[in-house]
């Protein structure tokens, strides 16, 4: 899988510009701990995220954000 996806609004609801400024800030402390951060609040994804052809998933508890010798993390 080669596109995590993460949300704030799971955590503090759907206020734009606080989601956008949470977001920023979730975005620069995952780049500088090196760690993808857990998506909260989500039980059972949607069936295209759960499909094993997707490049996309829900990570579910903090993992280690593994830099690619080739690419920017």
């Amino acid at each position: 899988k080669s596109c995590v996806v993460g949300s704030v609004k799971t955590l503090i609801g759907h206020t734009k510009s606080t989601a956008g400024v949470a977001s920023v800030a979730k975005t620069a402390l995952a780049l500088y701990h090196k760690v993808l951060p857990p998506h909260a609040g989500v039980e059972n994804p949607l069936a295209p995220l759960r499909a094993p052809e997707t490049p996309i998933c829900l990570v579910e508890e903090a993992t280690p954000w593994l830099a690619h010798p080739n690419h920017p993390r």
